[in-house]
């Protein structure tokens, strides 16, 4: 839509309108210089001369190539937000000012006849092109950021690049092949993860291992350790290839610099063709049962017969440029020199040596995947050891590694429950303690005293003994496998002066002893509260459902609130490794070196970029280490709270199969079904009269909610005086 816009604001039906009334205003005739940036014309005998045409027209195609090729990429890989709209300017202003650079070789070849010196022509082209670009970038950025915020799941974990390998393509996210097995399973996605989806690999590295004095989010179901080992190896690989890449790139831009945007071209339409079954491009349609993957034989074909016509094209390009008599500059630029082979043999060259690299990371990547990370072969504690880390980079993954086996957790912002993902339901009750009758009708009975601490482990027992599999239980099968645990979540702007989980500036305490945990459950006072934890991997950890209770008991009143939590499977895509093949066949070597050409343009181009960004991660983690250690010293609200959980990061938009959410309601449902029996019995054992908690006990189980006032919207159950439900339903999963 904007290249579009673009050709049509230059167009002469609205150029013409636009600049035919000259302005004595310096400022509007400035504005009018920059949006005759993108004016174009047919050639033809008119008052402006054809090389004023050609000229136009090659710096108005110059933008539309521009935006064709760089900012949809760029756009999907940049992070949202201000890095986003950040980039969107910068390549704008790039392309804006190559079309005025463009433009105005042209024009000052052959346009001399026009009276202007060449300094002159270069302020009337490149300035007010630049600000178009620098224009068109602000527009652009508008456009993917309402995108993004209009998209019904928007926020980073949506925001992903598609620089990864397309071996990523052979389960779609939404596939219900995509299903773990076994305990385990997910852990081992999310290392597969780490070399199929660049951005989670290095959202990992930058946001769990390079934060220094972040708390680690709850991730259940996962072994963060192996994960962010897996990431950084990954990261250490892509810094290589991109090494490699960004040698090819500097060889072409040392001989013809705007070769490079041609390059990009080359590589588009050759890769433009791969099919997928025969003479079937991209997804499979509504009628396919399923998808014959790439036509090699097609394929080829495709790229044999463009690549000739290809080849003469860009050599009599080459021949044409020459012979025009640019002045230096330009003929450096646009490889107009020597007849144009130098420009020629370094594109080819540099297009074979980009795809060698790029097929070499894809063999050495299926080779990886077909052998470590397969469920049979995988062993979490055989991780890769990168390259030779900074020392903090072990002490991070110590942290990590602690953390996960603490008991505190400590996060920032509204919810606690970072990593269990958002709740599907809350809920809590208020029992009075009244005395039971007397069973021989003598008036009210004792009541038998007891703190919260009792009634918590009474709920833990039942709970451990559902969690072993007891036949006694009837649930206790689809139970078995609950993990049980007494977590603490306290704020971590709130913790500063604690010396229970801030020992010293800068350090972190995540394990509390037993008496401290019980001591925060007795006095439910401050941000640091106590909350029995269950959760149960399901689907080899890609379904966790988890339920979190507080319990507290003030005055002649116990409170408990319940907390039901479901984290959804992964995404799709990582389930790929369970669909590889064992060995490496030709087919599958020429399917690879396929996927090795459609990837070969945006890495090529986006090499120096992301080598720089590699080099300076320790400077930027430095720099962050300084500032966060100074607020630290001045702020004593500094926030040590968890703001990234790695498990959250790789959640799938939906449930690919039907009965996951099924399966995670259904043990939520049984382990509600014995909490509030287990309530009931202990309250009853203590002498308080349960009767109106055992009439509402069905009525919470079926709705989990008890009204006491007010309105309350469940689901499509409405509750309260003049209560209603309008619309259908939310649907649980699509």
């Amino acid at each position: 839509m904007i290249c579009v816009g673009v050709v049509v604001l230059g167009s002469p039906w609205v150029e013409r309108p636009l600049l035919e009334t000259p302005s004595q205003n310096a400022f509007v005739s400035w504005l009018q210089d920059v949006v005759s940036a993108p004016e174009w014309h047919a050639p033809a005998g008119e008052a402006v001369g054809a090389a004023g045409q050609w000229s136009m027209l090659v710096g108005a195609a110059t933008l539309v190539l521009g935006l064709l090729l760089i900012m949809p990429g760029l756009m999907t890989r940049a992070p949202a937000g201000r890095v986003r709209r950040a980039a969107a300017i910068g390549a704008g202003a790039l392309i804006g000012a190559t079309s005025g650079l463009l433009g105005w070789s042209v024009e000052a070849a052959f346009g001399h006849g026009l009276g202007e010196s060449q300094s002159q022509l270069f302020v009337s082209f490149v300035p007010s092109s630049t600000v178009f670009g620098i224009l068109l970038g602000v527009v652009t950025g508008l456009v993917f950021t309402r995108s993004d915020a209009s998209a019904p799941h928007a926020g980073e974990a949506e925001a992903r690049p598609q620089e990864g390998s397309s071996l990523i393509d052979t389960l779609a996210d939404s596939s219900p092949a995509a299903l773990g097995e076994v305990d385990g399973d997910v852990t081992r996605y999310l290392c597969v993860a780490a070399y199929l989806d660049p951005s989670f690999a290095r959202t990992v590295v930058e946001r769990l291992l390079g934060d220094p004095f972040g708390a680690v989010a709850a991730s259940p179901g996962v072994d963060l350790r192996p994960v962010a080992r897996h990431c950084l190896a990954a990261r250490e690989l892509r810094f290589r290839r991109d090494l490699k890449l960004l040698a090819v790139w500097t060889g072409i831009a040392l001989i013809a610099p705007l070769w490079l945007l041609l390059a990009g071209v080359v590589l588009g339409v050759l890769s433009g063709r791969i099919t997928d079954g025969p003479g079937r491009r991209g997804r499979p349609g509504p009628d396919d049962r399923g998808r014959g993957g790439p036509d090699v034989s097609a394929s080829v074909r495709w790229i044999v017969i463009t690549a000739v016509p290809l080849a003469v094209a860009v050599v009599l390009l080459g021949i044409g440029l020459s012979v025009l008599g640019l002045p230096g500059l330009q003929r450096w630029l646009l490889g107009a020199y020597l007849y144009g082979v130098p420009a020629v043999l370094a594109l080819g060259v540099g297009l074979f040596a980009a795809h060698r690299v790029v097929a070499q990371e894809e063999l050495d990547l299926d080779e990886r995947l077909r052998t470590t990370l397969r469920r049979s072969n995988f062993q979490p504690e055989a991780t890769p050891q990168p390259a030779p880390a900074a020392s903090w980079v072990e002490d991070r993954l110590d942290a990590v590694a602690e953390a996960q086996q603490g008991n505190v957790t400590i996060y920032s912002g509204w919810s606690p429950f970072m990593g269990f993902s958002a709740p599907t339901s809350t809920w809590s009750l208020a029992i009075p303690l009244l005395p039971a009758s007397h069973p021989l009708g003598a008036g009210p009975g004792r009541l038998i005293d007891f703190d919260a601490w009792d009634l918590v482990e009474q709920i833990r027992s039942c709970w451990q003994k559902l969690a072993e599999h007891q036949p006694e239980h009837e649930a206790s099968e689809r139970l078995s496998g609950l993990v049980v645990q007494d977590r603490v979540f306290v704020h971590g702007a709130t913790i500063g002066g604690d010396p229970r989980f801030v020992p010293e500036a800068g350090s972190l305490l995540t394990t509390l002893e037993p008496e401290q945990v019980k001591q925060i459950a007795l006095n439910p006072t401050g941000s640091a509260r106590h909350w029995l934890t269950g959760y149960l991997p399901l689907w080899g950890g890609d379904v966790v459902s988890s339920l979190l209770l507080n319990i507290s008991v003030s005055g002649q009143t116990v409170h408990v609130r319940w907390s039901r939590h479901i984290l959804g499977p992964v995404r799709g895509r990582y389930h790929t490794i369970d669909a590889l093949p064992t060995v490496l066949t030709a087919e599958r070597r020429r399917v690879l070196g396929l996927a090795a050409l459609q990837r070969t343009r945006s890495v090529l181009l986006s090499a120096p970029l992301a080598a720089l960004g590699h080099t300076l991660f320790e400077s930027r983690h430095r720099r962050r280490l300084l500032r966060e250690w100074q607020a630290i010293g001045n702020d004593p609200g500094f926030d040590y709270g968890a703001r990234f959980s790695a498990r959250e990061a790789a959640l799938n938009a939906t449930y690919p199969n039907y009965y996951q959410p099924q399966d995670g309601e259904r043990a939520l449902n049984a382990l509600d079904h014995h909490t509030l029996a287990t309530i009931c019995d202990f309250l009853e054992a203590h002498g308080v009269d349960i009767t109106d908690l055992k009439q509402q006990q069905q009525t919470i189980l079926n709705h989990g909610v008890i009204q006491q006032g007010g309105v309350s919207n469940v689901g499509n159950l409405a509750v309260g005086q003049g209560a209603k439900v309008s619309g259908p339903a939310p649907a649980a999963s699509e």
